[in-house]
């Protein structure tokens, strides 16, 4: 016997069945937040289940050369919600002396090693490092935390040995600066994209190199740079300040997609 469907405003007959439009299984879709501070996000029609990765901001550099932890990452699949209802959020961001977590379906996530709530995995962000020595040195950003592994640490300004990778699809650490007395900057540490885990992100090499960061391919590119740590900033002055990167959220729904390996949607 063949189906039979007919639709109306409110939803649809399958073979003598009324389907209401929010029970109707919605096609894969996705959103992301990357607007820093609070808001509130309406759960599609037919959506009964998602998937998030939330990334925390990474922070500001300190005064006389010290630089940033990058943010943390923490992902969650199977996340039961209802359609049509309002779920809040927030999306950290950087200030130059302070940062606010992000936070959303009670996980929060904020700057190296915070994370809490009922997540299911992620990374740490790379700590950030001291000037270094007695003298006004810059210190590099850590990386953003990966999806299987943490993000590289920052080193300090001495140390002019290549910084450490992310791993899991983290940022890698930022280098340092030994400009001694001058103006100088360490390096930024790397960020990570909101697509899964990818290549991680190496770390910077050089007087003030950047870690890069982690990313993977997607067509139509995509931002990876949420959660750099700050880099150290070494002045006359001793009196700057460099701001790490945002925090994002992104969300997914659809049969056969998760995080960290399956968050591409075509």
């Amino acid at each position: 016997m063949s189906s039979s469907i007919k639709v109306s405003p409110e939803g649809q007959f399958k073979n003598g069945v009324f389907e209401r439009n929010d029970q109707v299984p919605a096609p894969p879709g996705e959103v992301t937040l990357d607007s820093t501070g609070v808001g509130n996000w309406e759960v599609p029609a037919g959506v009964t289940k998602v998937c998030v990765v939330l990334v925390g901001a990474g922070g500001y550099s300190s005064r006389y050369g010290g630089s940033g932890a990058g943010g943390a990452l923490a992902w969650a699949n199977e996340i039961s919600v209802t359609p049509g209802a309002l779920m809040p959020y927030e999306v950290g961001e950087c200030f130059n002396t302070s940062f606010t977590t992000t936070t959303m379906f009670g996980i929060t996530v904020g700057k190296g090693g915070t994370r809490s709530g009922p997540y299911d995995g992620g990374g740490n962000g790379g700590s950030g490092s001291a000037g270094g020595g007695g003298s006004w040195s810059a210190g590099g950003g850590g990386g953003a935390g990966g999806y299987t592994g943490d993000g590289g640490n920052g080193k300090n300004g001495f140390n002019t040995s290549q910084a450490p990778s992310g791993a899991g699809g983290g940022g890698g650490g930022g280098n340092g600066d030994t400009a001694d007395g001058s103006n100088g900057y360490g390096g930024f540490g790397g960020g990570v994209c909101l697509y899964g885990e990818g290549a991680s992100g190496v770390g910077g090499s050089g007087y003030g190199g950047s870690g890069t960061d982690g990313s993977r391919n997607v067509p139509g590119g995509n931002n990876n740079d949420y959660g750099r740590g700050g880099r150290g900033t070494n002045n006359s002055g001793h009196n700057l300040y460099a701001q790490g990167g945002d925090g994002a959220i992104r969300i997914i729904w659809g049969a056969g997609f998760s995080f960290p390996n399956n968050a591409v949607i075509a």
